[in-house]
């Protein structure tokens, strides 16, 4: 960020100051450092979005993000399921826009991001694929091409269904699995049933 932009942004801090006569005015480059430790910190607004990627494991994530050049703001990370949220509260900012893969828990992560970032995207998995067709293959470069193709406005975006439509589909399911395991215990109960026309002959 340049000079003349971390000094106005300096600026923005006055609210915090004490109450004091004013003092010597402070070097322009002063205040920009102190704009900038604040900014890094989290204390200052900045109004560029950040691109951010979740590639959801079993266990942790990866996350990374880039800004709108391209650029790298946000190294690919591990970060386990348990520390996820703590990471979201202190990392995440409402300018920022989100994209992650369906997955088994996509819904739960996408309805615990949409009220703190502008946007959430849901990806297509294998047509993200055939968008980034690559032969390396890990899961910090996977994840930071999630977030190019965010930043690039070419994510292949699944329909979010509302949570009334997850709660049916969720119960259609419980029924297809309870039908299902219903057909397998009469198939065994059949494997062990002797015929009508058997009769045990005893010695």
């Amino acid at each position: 960020m340049w000079l003349p932009e971390l000094v106005a942004l300096a600026k923005l801090v006055a609210v915090h100051a004490t109450h004091d006569k004013p003092s010597t005015p402070r070097p322009a480059s002063l205040q920009a450092h102190e704009a900038l430790v604040l900014l890094e910190a989290g204390a200052l607004p900045d109004s560029s979005p950040r691109f951010v990627a979740l590639d959801v494991h079993m266990a942790y994530l990866v996350i990374g993000a880039v800004a709108s050049s391209q650029a790298v703001v946000l190294p690919a990370r591990r970060v386990s399921l348990a520390q996820f949220s703590d990471w979201v509260s202190r990392n995440l900012l409402p300018t920022d826009q989100v994209v992650l893969e369906t997955t088994f828990n996509a819904w739960a992560f996408y309805d615990q991001l949409v009220p703190l970032v502008s946007r959430v995207v849901v990806a297509h998995p294998s047509q993200v694929k055939l968008i980034a067709a690559s032969v390396v293959k890990t899961d910090k470069y996977d994840t930071l091409v999630l977030a190019r193709l965010l930043a690039a406005n070419l994510i292949p975006a699944v329909w979010v269904p509302p949570p009334e439509v997850r709660a049916l589909r969720a119960l259609v399911a419980h029924r297809q699995r309870l039908l299902k395991q219903r057909t397998i215990a009469k198939n065994r109960r059949h494997e062990f049933t002797p015929p009508a026309h058997y009769h045990h002959t005893s010695h």
